[in-house]
């Protein structure tokens, strides 16, 4: 398996927004994006580089890319930006359905598993646990579950994106980070 996998259409706002914020807060996790109608080749849209840059996060050397069946099915992880993109995804490769979640999904099934131990377990770990609390967070509509996708938007749905991604992503970060660290065995 290959870490996270973040899945949107373009692949030039939204997955790589949150591609990089991820790659930012956890170093020793691959994170990578694609896109279902990618604008193959493409950067990062301007103003969505500028929002990732102002929080010191970087956006250079990024090329957009076609989603294909192999990275979804070798993915550990795969975060989706709506219901729609999960659908694709899993109409593309149903071995990954287990593993693929909306951004909202995700955050909502780690929320609710507070506390989260350090228990070594990692990126795979934490998947068993989003598996197992599927569908105990809140119910959501698919708009809930839709970040807000700004491309050839006005500049107001860039920040509805960012606020929408900013909000979502600290409980996921959280229990990566913590489920990568050995539990303490109290010895000194």
């Amino acid at each position: 398996m290959s870490g996270i996998l973040v899945v949107c259409t373009g692949n030039v706002c939204r997955s790589p927004y949150v591609e990089r914020l991820l790659a930012a807060a956890l170093p020793g996790v691959s994170v990578s994006s694609a896109g279902t109608m990618a604008l193959v080749g493409d950067d990062i849209e301007p103003r969505v580089k500028a929002q990732l840059l102002e929080r010191g996060v970087n956006a250079m050397g990024f090329a957009s890319r076609q989603l294909q069946p192999a990275l979804a099915e070798g993915a550990d992880l795969v975060i989706t930006a709506s219901r729609e993109h999960q659908r694709k995804v899993l109409r593309m490769a149903p071995r990954a359905m287990r593993r693929t979640f909306t951004l909202r999904e995700l955050a909502d099934a780690l929320a609710a598993d507070a506390p989260v131990h350090a228990d070594g377990s990692g990126l795979a770990g934490v998947v068993a646990r989003a598996v197992a609390l599927r569908g105990r967070g809140p119910s959501r509509s698919d708009d809930e579950c839709t970040v807000p996708d700004p491309y050839g938007r006005p500049g107001e749905v860039v920040a509805a994106m960012s606020a929408y991604v900013d909000e979502t992503l600290p409980p996921i970060i959280r229990a990566i980070e913590v489920a990568g660290t050995a539990p303490s065995t109290g010895q000194q």
